[in-house]
Formats: structure tokens, C-alpha cells, sequence
């Protein structure tokens, strides 16, 4: 803020009541903010800015001479400073002087007297303010592999790593001490270590973020300090925000277990008779970064009435939720050779989030006994057939695969395996349509003939 007050003229100026009484309360709004004017008597101009650690001087309109000698002195809360003489060369000159001043609400005068090569003139500038220290933080962030940094909003997604820097300034009039660090509790990777700032210096800091669900991610550090007389000073950054954009996202895994058995729920093949019971588990898990709420259950494949469980309508970010079933192996099951089993749910995001999501397990499958020692599983598809061993003997069994697609045969190999347990998986070739799959397995003493009906494209 600059006053204009200048010269010889400004100091015969009539102030009426109204001019002195808005001066006044502009003097009382100016606070700790720097204070400029010009001189109050005599020839050539002189302005200054006034703080709590510092005054600068600033001269025009002097005789263009060398030596032009100005004396200056500082009172603080009324109390003299030692005066000091500046001297420059020309019509203009600027310095500072800088000083350590109590903490407190007082007045700081700045005065300065010349009489230098034929011209005279002094002034008197003098200001109240609020001297204590104080703690500046600004925050800035990028996302990881952007150039700059920047205070203002950015957008981001799930996972992605957001990066800050944090310059620690001591605004204050006291040197301090900061022997608890940086706190910034959304935030990684930060220093804790005690650092020191003198009046008006720097520190910086750095750390990371990874965003996480979908909303607005926001970002404050804060430090506390602490003035030479022990007086405590504590400061709150800006506020940095990245936008999370809603991604929606979830997984389904089935799971099955004959009941009864406690062999624990799989993935994989089960052996399995008519009149026994397979009992399933179909698990989603929230894999976005929005809360979801789920349908009901869609099972064809499980018993009327046995599905149970599941979430309770909505699954929050990385929740999961189990839903249960069953069903009962039966004649008509064991002519197919095999008991296939798939489960599909819809989840819908909150309005606004983005479009619902429908996903399909993964199929699991029981297998019935063949004949002879020993028992034997596959796992059908499009491209390839996989062969499952379970309870030989010990010793090495020898079996012959041989996978037939539509009548015409796409794979015949040998497998040697030592007991009990083996699996095996050949590649094959099929056209696209539904074709009709066969995979034929004979060892010794024992065979099974496993078929299935896929769609392939």
C-alpha cells in the first residue's frame, strides 16, 4: 500500500476531520502489512515499507550528485535504535535495514533527516502492528509423471500416485524451531526429522498419495513451530484436491465342495455320484472405487429354493459378500458325464457413477466315476481339455486321451503320471458353432468317458 504524502506542498494540505478520520481507520486495516509514504518536509521524496523485521528506504527527487547522505533512525514501541547514515550516489537510492522486534502490538517509527548537497527535508513514518510469529504453508500436488506442480484441481483415477510439495515459510518476526516435522496424515513418505527456519526462510517437503475411491481426494498439511521464548505457532497449508473419477468394478468366483466330504470349497474338478449333494459358495468382491448394490442372484444351475446369503443390497469399496446353494446329483446328471455350474450377478454404482456391471463366474464341474480302479475328471472348452487324476495307486499309470469333436478326432496322446493324483492338459482345435466335444480316457484298468456340447465362435 502506498501513501501519497509527498512533499512540501503535502504538508501545508488543509485535512479536514473526515480525511483524518478515514486515515485513521485505514491505518488501523493496514495491520502487519508493509506501510508506504512519502516525505513529510522539505525537498526530495522519501517512501517506506515498513514490517516487523524490517524498514526499506526508498529516496527520488534528490539533487543528481554523489554523496547524497540521508540519516535514519528505527523506534520500536518507542525505544530508539541506534541511527545509521546511507549515502548513494544520484537522485535515487534504496536499502534495508533489518532488526529483530518483540512480540506484540506496538508502533514502529521510521524517520529519516537530510540536508545534502543544497536541499533539506525530513519525515517521520510510523505504523502499529500486530508482531508475532507466524507459519506459512503452501501445498502444491501433480499427478506422478506430470511436469509441474500446481495448486489448482486435478482429475484422477483408482490407483494412480499423486505427488506434493510443501515449502514451509517463517513469516513470523522470530527465528523457529520445528522439531516435530511435517503432519500430513493423507500423505506418505514425508520428513519428521526437526528443522529450523529463520525469519522469512524456507523448508520444503515432499511425499505421495495413492487415490483410492472415487470422490474427491483432499489433501492438508499442517506444522507446528516453535519461537525462541518457546511460544508455540501452528499453520494449515492450502487445500489440494484430485478428483477420483467413479469406476465401477466387481468379481464373481463360484466355488463348490461335495457335501459332507469337508475337503474345502475349489475351483477345480469334483468326482461326484448320483444322490450325492454339491454344495456351492459364489463370492463377489467390490473391486472399483464406488459403493455397488447387487441383484439378486442368478444360479440356473443350483437347486430352487437353496440360494442364500449374499450382500446386503449394497457392498462397499473392496467388500465382498458370499451368497450359497446346492444341488442334488441325479441319474440325468451322470448321462451327461458331467455337472456344470456358472453364476452371473448385476451391481449398479450410486446415480451418477457410471453404468451397472454384469459378470459371469467361473464354471465349475463335478465329474462322475468311470469304470475300473481309480477315478478321472476333465475339464472341457473351446481350446482345450483338461484331464484330472484322482486316487491311482502308487506307481506309474499310463493313460491314453482322446478328445473327438463333432465324431472327428482333434487330439490323441499319452499322459504317464505316478500316483494318486495328476492332471493334464491337451490343446485342440474346433470349429466355430456348438460343437460336441468327447474326451475319452483308458489306462489299464480303468476308463471314463466324459462329453460336453460348447459354443464356440
Amino acid at each position: 500500500m502506498r501513501l501519497e504524502l509527498g512533499g512540501a506542498a503535502a504538508h501545508r494540505r488543509q485535512w479536514t476531520p473526515t480525511i483524518v478520520g478515514a486515515f485513521v481507520a485505514l491505518l488501523a486495516v493496514m495491520g502487519a502489512f508493509a506501510s508506504t509514504a512519502q516525505a513529510d518536509h522539505g525537498q526530495g521524496v522519501g517512501t517506506t515499507e515498513i514490517t516487523c523485521n524490517r524498514v526499506t528506504w526508498n529516496y527520488s527527487q534528490f539533487p543528481e550528485l554523489p554523496g547524497n547522505q540521508v540519516r535514519e533512525q528505527i523506534k520500536i514501541a518507542g525505544v530508539a535504535m541506534p541511527a545509521t547514515t546511507f549515502e548513494f550516489n544520484g537522485s535515487t537510492g534504496s536499502h534495508t535495514t533489518t532488526f529483530n522486534s518483540p512480540i506484540g502490538e506496538y508502533i514502529i517509527d521510521a524517520q529519516a533527516t537530510w540536508s545534502t548537497n543544497g536541499i533539506r527535508g525530513n519525515f517521520d513514518h510510523h505504523l502499529k502492528l500486530d508482531c508475532k510469529p507466524a507459519i506459512t504453508i503452501v501445498k502444491e500436488q501433480r499427478l506422478a509423471g506430470e511436469p509441474e506442480f500446481t495448486k489448482r484441481t486435478l482429475t484422477g483415477h483408482t490407483g494412480q500416485h499423486v505427488e506434493y510439495r510443501i515449502v514451509v515459510t517463517n513469516s513470523g518476526n522470530r527465528n523457529l524451531n520445528l522439531p516435530e516435522g511435517l503432519n500430513d496424515p493423507n500423505c506418505t513418505g514425508y520428513s519428521t526429522e526437526p528443522r529450523s527456519l529463520e525469519v522469512e526462510q524456507s523448508t520444503e517437503y515432499t511425499c505421495e498419495a495413492v487415490l483410492g475411491e472415487a470422490g474427491n481426494f483432499v489433501n492438508v498439511a499442517q506444522i507446528t513451530g516453535y519461537a525462541e521464548e518457546e511460544v508455540p505457532v501452528g499453520g494449515k497449508s492450502n487445500e489440494v484436491i484430485v478428483k477420483v473419477s467413479p469406476a465401477p468394478e466387481f468379481s464373481i468366483e463360484k466355488t463348490q465342495e461335495i457335501a459332507g466330504s469337508e475337503t474345502g470349497f475349489v475351483t477345480t474338478p469334483l468326482i461326484g455320484a448320483v444322490g450325492q449333494t454339491v454344495d456351492y459358495r459364489i463370492t463377489v468382491t467390490n473391486t472399483g472405487n464406488t459403493p455397488l448394490r447387487f441383484e439378486a442372484l442368478k444360479d440356473a444351475g443350483c437347486d430352487p429354493g437353496t440360494i442364500a446369503g449374499g450382500p446386503e443390497l449394497w457392498l462397499g469399496v473392496g467388500q465382498q459378500a458370499t451368497w450359497t446353494c446346492s444341488h442334488l446329483l441325479t441319474e440325468a446328471d451322470r448321462n451327461k458325464s458331467q455337472y456344470l455350474n456358472t453364476a452371473s450377478a448385476i451391481a449398479f454404482p450410486p446415480e451418477g457413477s457410471g453404468s451397472g456391471k454384469h459378470h459371469t463366474s467361473n464354471t465349475v464341474v463335478v465329474n462322475f466315476k468311470g469304470h475300473g480302479p481309480g477315478e478321472g475328471g476333465t475339464e472341457i472348452t473351446c481350446t482345450h481339455v483338461t484331464f484330472f487324476y484322482f486316487n491311482f495307486p502308487a506307481g506309474p499309470t499310463t493313460a491314453t486321451q482322446k478328445v473327438t469333436a463333432n465324431g472327428v478326432v482333434v487330439s490323441l496322446t499319452k499322459f504317464t503320471f505316478e500316483g494318486p493324483n495328476a492332471t493334464d492338459t491337451v490343446e485342440i482345435t474346433v470349429p466355430p458353432g456348438t460343437t460336441h466335444i468327447d474326451a475319452n480316457s483308458n489306462w489299464k484298468t480303468g476308463n471314463f468317458d466324459h462329453h460336453a456340447a460348447v459354443l464356440c465362435t
